[in-house]
């Protein structure tokens, strides 16, 4: 996956309509909260509460939407979806693993812009 390919800021520059104070606190937003509501995922799924998984993976949908991370739009969209049943399969476990790899490494090339 190439460096261009994991995010865009398209979808964010379009709702500022130039607004650098606003583009600049959106992307604030998403670095403080991304990375703690992937560690939430991963804790609720380790500790079996589904139900708390499925919740923060709803609440990071729109940011990842918004920050046009297509890689993962799908899977954060089966990880909100999943039973309890499915949850506590391996297939919950690695669908964390690739939100947490691909969240850390659009964070990081976030922070150089």
């Amino acid at each position: 996956m190439e460096v261009n390919e994991l995010y865009s800021l398209q979808k964010i520059e379009h709702i500022a309509r130039g607004d650098q104070a606003f583009l600049r606190k959106m992307i604030n937003l998403f670095l403080e909260q991304a990375p703690s509501s992937v560690k939430d995922i991963r804790q609720a799924y380790e500790k079996k509460d589904f139900a708390a998984m499925a919740a923060q993976a709803h609440r990071l949908k729109s940011a990842l939407d918004t920050m046009a991370i297509t890689s993962l739009q799908q899977d954060i969209r089966a990880l909100e979806r999943m039973d309890h049943e499915e949850a506590g399969t391996a297939e919950a476990g690695v669908l964390i693993n690739k939100l947490e790899t691909v969240i850390d490494q659009v964070v990081a090339q976030v922070r150089t812009i």
